[in-house]
């Protein structure tokens, strides 16, 4: 079971912008103490790893965020009327202004698989999940919500049966969720739909000690009466990722394109 999911989580991990330069097992596991205050996201528990170099996508955008950070116009429109919020406010006032924008497929925006964009350009042509995951975090980011409040996660949607990229806001004792597939914030602890994969910020990574099961089952959609903000194509996971398959044959049968 243990090789099941090591494939299977790093096949995810692929193609949400990490190369395998290294086995799962090497990865060095560091005790998480940063968010013990906090829900658990997903009601699950994590091991905390310190390095993120793996992650070649997150840190390649992490570095055209700084070298563009006077190229979001939104920003600067909404700068103080935003910083007269309460943290809260401000954070469901950015997921809805950033829901506002169109999903665009990145074979669509850029005639590539994946890509991985900067807010500057999200604004200009929309994008997928990750997008969307990512231009919150900036904008929040620069509206003084610290690191370490602020993650990335990559989760398995059980009601599409596919990948898929949210915003984690850690605040008021809570794990919340900033998504482009629904209209408001919510407690990820109440949503049986998502399943972490792994969450990141600048800090380090985060995977659940709870791994997937081969016959995961699907959800509902009203089981968690959530409302899709965007659109998107539903891509299975290869049988082959759930089957302990050789990793080459689980990363290769997953389309990075997902919603």
């Amino acid at each position: 079971m243990k090789k099941l999911s090591a494939y299977f989580v790093l096949g995810l991990l692929l193609i949400f912008g990490i190369e395998p330069r290294q086995t799962y097992a090497a990865v060095r596991e560091t005790k998480n103490t940063a968010f013990q205050s906090y829900s658990l996201a997903f009601n699950d528990s994590e091991i905390f790893h310190t390095d993120i170099t793996p992650f070649y996508k997150w840190t390649k955008v992490l570095r055209r965020m700084d070298a563009h950070k006077e190229s979001t116009p939104p920003w600067l429109e909404n700068k103080e009327s935003l910083e007269r919020l309460s943290a809260w406010d401000r954070a469901q006032k950015v997921d809805h202004l950033v829901n506002k924008y169109g999903y665009v497929s990145d074979m669509r925006n850029w005639g590539v698989t994946d890509y991985w964009e900067i807010p500057a350009e999200f604004f200009k042509r929309g994008g997928d999940c990750e997008d969307f995951a990512l231009t919150k975090y900036a904008w929040l980011r620069s509206l003084a919500t610290t690191e370490d409040n602020l993650r990335i996660a990559v989760v398995h949607d059980r009601v599409r049966n596919m990948p898929h990229a949210v915003l984690l806001l850690y605040i008021n004792n809570k794990a919340m969720i900033l998504d482009n597939q629904v209209k408001d914030i919510r407690d990820s602890s109440t949503t049986s739909r998502y399943r972490m994969i792994y969450s990141i910020n600048r800090q380090g990574w985060w995977r659940p000690m709870t791994r997937f099961a081969s016959a995961e089952p699907r959800v509902e959609e009203d089981m968690d009466r959530m409302e899709p903000a965007s659109g998107g194509d539903d891509l299975p996971f290869s049988k082959a990722c759930f089957d302990g398959a050789d990793l080459p044959e689980c990363i290769n049968s997953i389309e990075p394109s997902a919603r």
